[in-house]
């Protein structure tokens, strides 16, 4: 996996040799912008917002707990990571950090080492919580290539599964968009069960977006994971759907148009191996899942889910 855009740190401290040393330690993996005090901080990153913050507490002018707050207020800033460096020790001081804003706290004199590792560890946090879909609360697009792409670079063999909701739209339109949350919430719930009872516990689980999702198994259990998820979501659909029901409120359609009946969803769950011909990469695993899927969508309403490589 190529190496993307270096990452920005912003460092806001009165001391010239901290703010040296930070710069220094950050230096081979982080651009880092200096700010000498916590005013010239505020109006760097307002002009050009960084990735992570590294602030003094004690600053004249504006203090680190004050800038935080600041930062956090800011549409901007208000959710760039933001790690605390100072020499206060005490619990009191801490607390008032996190309640202002903060991510870690990174005492002083703070090791080279820590310091780099903290940093690695905060932005790993913050990203993974972005990407990760509020609804599911699974992991989101970036930590699945993420992960796909370190299990192809270690030479890891494993099965890529992803799962599609058939027919998603009219449901959710006939059900309303309640409905249609809580028929992927259900799914999210079905696919997690599934790997427990029969993957690893190194299997990894991501949500896509909408009514697609991913599991990145072992080759050996992804039919069998896949068979679990086609039939617990077979069951549910039946407690989730009412015979009979109609498109559209009270029984219309969208325009004003008869009335159709919802089609009981199902899930398409395609399945591909790494280490194939020309799947040396997470682009090109995605494009060999893509046509499964596209085969398996060809099914009829009625077919009930179904498992294909």
């Amino acid at each position: 996996m190529s190496a993307g855009p270096r990452r920005t740190v912003l460092v806001a401290d009165d001391d010239a040799v901290i703010r040296a040393l930070v710069r220094k330690t950050l230096a081979g993996g982080y651009s880092v912008v200096e700010a000498r005090d916590g005013v010239e901080a505020f109006e760097l990153a307002r002009r050009s917002p960084p990735d992570l913050f590294i602030l003094d507490v004690n600053m004249p002018g504006k203090s680190g707990d004050e800038l935080a707050r600041e930062l956090r207020a800011c549409r901007a800033t208000r959710i760039i990571p933001i790690v605390f460096l100072t020499g206060n020790t005490g619990l009191q001081d801490k607390l008032r950090g996190f309640q202002s804003g903060a991510d870690d706290y990174i005492t002083k004199p703070f090791d080279v080492f820590e310091l780099v590792a903290r940093v690695e560890a905060v932005l790993r946090r913050n990203a993974e919580a972005l990407s990760s879909s509020p609804l599911t609360m699974l992991p989101g697009n970036l930590s699945i290539e993420r992960e796909a792409s370190r299990r192809i670079e270690a030479g890891e063999p494993f099965a890529l599964l992803y799962v599609d909701i058939d027919r998603f739209k009219a449901y959710n339109d006939g059900y309303g968009h309640a409905k249609g949350n809580i028929l992927i919430q259900r799914t999210a719930r079905i696919i997690t069960d599934a790997v427990e009872s029969e993957g690893a516990r190194t299997d990894f689980v991501g949500h896509v977006g909408g009514d697609d999702f991913v599991v990145l198994a072992s080759p050996a259990a992804a039919r069998v994971i896949g068979e679990r998820i086609a039939s617990g979501f077979d069951k549910a659909a039946k407690a989730l759907c009412r015979p009979g029901k109609r498109s559209g409120p009270g029984g219309r359609g969208r325009r004003g148009d008869p009335p159709k009946p919802v089609p009981a969803p199902s899930v398409s769950v395609a399945i591909v191996s790494s280490g194939g011909s020309g799947l040396g990469s997470y682009a090109a695993l995605s494009e060999a899942v893509s046509l499964v899927k596209m085969r398996l969508k060809c099914r009829q309403p009625g077919e009930g889910s179904a498992v294909s490589s």
